[in-house]
């Protein structure tokens, strides 16, 4: 992926996802990282469109949390954070 033909702001996503992810001892950056980083309280983008869609955004940051806890955690974090392999991916290892 060539990050410099991403935007400013989905550059910043993906730093701030990637942050997310080493501080929580997970080697694998997630589709949720990035998804709670659009969440954060401080983005006044994304939960006020998803408000007004109907969807009910506390409860969507709940689950998320949740669905962060149980990802793998790694006991010794080297910082290095690799992009998640996908289900594709993982369906073509089976």
């Amino acid at each position: 992926m060539r990050l410099d033909k991403l935007t400013a702001a989905l550059q910043t996503a993906l730093g701030d996802a990637q942050s997310l992810a080493i501080s929580r001892d997970h080697n694998q950056l997630d589709p949720l990282h990035l998804l709670a980083t659009w969440l954060k309280p401080s983005d006044a983008v994304m939960a006020p469109l998803l408000r007004k869609a109907g969807v009910p955004v506390a409860r969507v940051q709940t689950e998320l949390e949740a669905a962060l806890t149980d990802l793998p955690r790694m006991i010794r974090h080297t910082g290095d954070v690799v992009p998640e392999p996908g289900r594709q991916a993982r369906a073509a290892e089976k």
